[in-house]
């Protein structure tokens, strides 16, 4: 799987400390998966501007944004209206062979963010075990 690190809105990138760790977060939850295996970043970038030297190395490419928003919801323990900020993340899951993409999003309270990215990359993690992986032919 080639794991395309984040695009962050605005609000998201001032908020982030420290810088990439929302991607870090992210690539963490892979690292350890018996089943998905991350393709090598020297695999897939040569040269100074970066340029793909081989996308099909990767069977499955998952890019992501992430964005923070602001929504107006019921406070649980008063009953009133209040203004919450929500973390929210947006996946896409490209498949090689046989073509397709699939799309997951999550999102929840910002103070959550790990659990919300944890609870984002277990959708990922299901739609290529359970709907890509069947179809992959052996290499």
């Amino acid at each position: 799987m080639n794991l395309v690190p984040p695009v962050l809105d605005g609000k998201m990138q001032q908020a982030e400390k420290p810088k990439g760790a929302v991607a870090q977060q992210i690539r963490k939850e892979f690292t350890s998966d018996p089943i998905i295996k991350l393709v090598d970043d020297n695999q897939q970038t040569a040269g100074p501007l970066n340029l793909r030297v081989d996308p099909s190395v990767a069977d499955v490419e998952v890019s992501s944004k992430v964005s923070m928003k602001q929504v107006v919801g019921v406070n649980r323990k008063s009953g009133k209206l209040g203004k919450m900020v929500t973390i929210v993340f947006e996946g896409t899951i490209i498949s090689q062979v046989p073509p397709a993409s699939y799309t997951v999003s999550e999102s929840g309270h910002i103070l959550k963010n790990v659990e919300v990215s944890k609870r984002f990359v277990r959708q990922i993690k299901r739609v290529i075990v359970e709907k890509i992986g069947p179809n992959i032919p052996a290499h």
